[in-house]
């Protein structure tokens, strides 16, 4: 399928730096060991209520809501009254990789790095051993899934944050036996313990020798100590907005304290980035955080300026249609910065018919070498991966391409 959409920046990848997959609803109640399976992340049709429900750890995290993960495109009155969607009635994009590539033919996009939808959960299961098998099986299906389209999908594997030592196995199987570009964790707590305890210091350690990066992607979940957890109850019937500011929450925190804690000081070849939170944000986090360094607040130093660390080896991904990109470019450097569709979950609206395009428009506006970063320099660095530029469905070359 040839694509339409006009590309602006010859010879430069299209890289969406966090795209998701829609694993199969049942993947792991299938393959866990049976004393897991009761508690197994899955989707489960409410015969009662005529909707998809989304369970985990033998909780309805999301009553009715199961589907959200692929509303990427789907008119309001859908969203409104989801009634009688089906799992399988969601985007095939989202589902199979075959489909994945013909979207991604549609709207330009070179490369995929996927994250997953159910799989964010993982981060919530609270016993080790049931973690450790639903961390492996995602990964196993992650690496299958990708190996359909190599050069057009990559994938981020998941660790069983609740037993660090397991975590570490994971990392190194998920990138030297699978392949995958990098490694994410949720930046909230697991089991009590945040991602700069002393216990994950060899994690970042083998994290770092891998040359990978640690994505901190937030699902915003009450399974686990963050800000849905603290303000859930609080936005209950006012409005959905909660999501945008719980994930930002989360991840802030979490990044920060790692930075604070001399996470960055003992792994200088660490790469973070930090996801779903929009870009915004930076340009006061570096100012107000550089500013406190210097007035010196109680507790140990940092080798450097919280800025500085951005510089060396943090990443933010901004959407789209975010108009932040031009401000925050100014006062952190702009390699630091990718863009991610979030595709096909929800924020993809009905009147949306291509990430790309919105994300051309405000890319116009930016200085020509700062838009090529954002559009895919940066993220083929940083996940250190390989790209072929795909016109019009036929692969080419980069000479060619310029």
């Amino acid at each position: 399928m040839t694509t339409s959409i006009n590309r602006p920046y010859p010879g430069v990848p299209v890289i969406d730096a966090d795209g998701h997959v829609l694993e199969p609803r049942d993947l792991w109640a299938n393959k866990l060991p049976a004393k897991y399976r009761d508690q197994a992340i899955e989707i489960r049709w409410n015969e009662s209520t005529q909707l998809e429900d989304e369970w985990a750890g033998g909780v309805n995290i999301m009553p009715g809501l199961g589907t959200t993960n692929g509303w990427a495109r789907l008119p309001r009155s859908v969203r409104d009254d989801p009634t009688g969607l089906r799992w399988e009635d969601l985007t095939a994009a989202g589902r199979n990789a075959k489909d994945r590539v013909v979207e991604l033919d549609r709207d330009g996009i070179d490369l995929a790095v996927l994250y997953p939808s159910l799989g964010l959960v993982l981060g919530g299961l609270t016993d080790p051993g049931h973690a450790i098998a639903a961390c492996s099986i995602y990964n196993d299906w992650l690496a299958e899934y990708v190996r359909v389209a190599p050069n057009r999908l990559a994938g981020v594997g998941a660790l069983p944050m609740q037993d660090p030592e397991a975590a570490v196995h994971e990392a190194e199987r998920a990138i030297r036996e699978l392949g995958f570009c990098g490694l994410f964790v949720r930046p909230n707590p697991v089991n009590g313990l945040w991602a700069h305890h002393a216990v994950y210091d060899p994690l970042w350690e083998t994290i770092a020798g891998l040359g990978v990066p640690i994505g901190l992607h937030p699902a915003g979940f009450p399974d686990t100590f963050g800000a849905a957890q603290l303000y859930g109850e609080q936005w209950r019937g006012i409005t959905p907005m909660g999501k945008v500011i719980n994930f930002m929450i989360d991840t802030v925190t979490c990044f920060t304290m790692m930075m604070s804690a001399g996470i960055f000081d003992r792994y200088p070849d660490l790469k973070v980035i930090v996801l779903e939170s929009g870009v915004g944000w930076v340009q006061w986090w570096a100012e107000k955080m550089d500013h406190w360094y210097k007035a010196r607040l109680a507790g140990p130093s940092l080798e450097l300026l919280p800025s500085e660390y951005v510089k060396r080896q943090v990443w933010f991904s901004g959407d789209p249609d975010e108009s932040s990109f031009e401000a925050v470019s100014k006062v952190i450097p702009s390699n630091r910065l990718l863009w991610a569709s979030d595709f096909p979950h929800l924020d993809i609206l009905w009147d949306e018919p291509s990430v790309t395009e919105e994300l051309y428009e405000r890319l116009d506006l930016l200085d020509d070498g700062v838009a090529r970063q954002i559009l895919g320099l940066n993220a083929q660095e940083v996940y250190g991966i390989d790209v072929e530029l795909h016109v019009g469905g036929r692969s080419i070359s980069r000479s060619s391409a310029g």
